[in-house]
């Protein structure tokens, strides 16, 4: 018995799992204007994700596009936060990262960019972000040297993850590596506590491996319903 987590025994598995103001991890969704080419992308999504150390965060923006040109993804990482006495989450970073090639000119090679992440706060679920992209791993971003500033204003997206209290979810525990899902096999996302998506994929022969999360307490999401499980 030892061996086999029941998840579905108290409030913890019965859960409707509302999103709190302070759990930054997520997807943001709105406009991201690329500033100096007066070009605005409606409907961006950017994600905040926590780091392994649990202390600092990254930026990932999916399928970035620079000057027409599809550039790939862009992510910052080591974002630290803070908190003022009116409830708003200050982001802030030392340094810069490394963004994509960029050929600026036609015809010649594309050249490497780095992203300095000058500023960001979030309120409510609202995100305002500010990142000065330039041209030369110079200390301080300058006027001289820099390609271009995005801007982002954006809203958290609601995970929508909820469970009835009848007709739970069951799953079991029988090893740190693997759940085991009577209910049949179909799509699965597992979730964080802060509502940010840690892995996902198809349940086969009624397990999933979760060999790669750490230790720490999750959401499954079915097609069929929700549960909440300790690793």
């Amino acid at each position: 018995m030892k061996k086999i987590l029941l998840i579905c025994l108290s409030a913890l598995c019965f859960l409707s799992f509302d999103i709190k103001a302070e759990d930054i991890s997520g997807t943001y969704r709105g406009n991201l204007t690329v500033v100096l080419d007066n070009e605005v992308l409606p409907n961006t999504d950017i994600t905040l994700s926590k780091e392994q150390d649990g202390d600092t965060y990254s930026l990932s923006i999916k399928n970035f596009n620079f000057k027409g040109l599809p550039l790939g993804d862009l992510k910052v990482g080591g974002i630290t936060r803070s908190n003022d006495a009116n409830g708003m989450v200050d982001l802030s970073k030392a340094g810069y990262s490394d963004g994509p090639k960029v050929a600026l000119i036609e015809g010649l090679p594309a050249e490497p960019t780095y992203i300095f992440f000058t500023s960001a706060s979030i309120l409510n679920g609202n995100l305002e972000l500010r990142l000065d992209i330039q041209g030369d791993p110079v200390t301080t971003p300058t006027e001289d040297t820099r390609i271009t500033l995005v801007d982002f204003v954006g809203d958290k997206i609601a995970t929508g993850i909820s469970t009835p209290k009848n007709n739970p979810l069951t799953i079991y525990l029988p090893n740190p590596s693997t759940l085991q899902i009577p209910e049949g096999n179909g799509n699965y996302t597992i979730y964080s506590t802060c509502g940010a998506e840690v892995q996902s994929g198809i349940i086969e022969n009624n397990t999933v491996d979760i060999a790669n999360l750490k230790s720490g307490i999750y959401i499954i999401k079915t097609d069929k319903q929700v549960a909440k499980f300790i690793k």
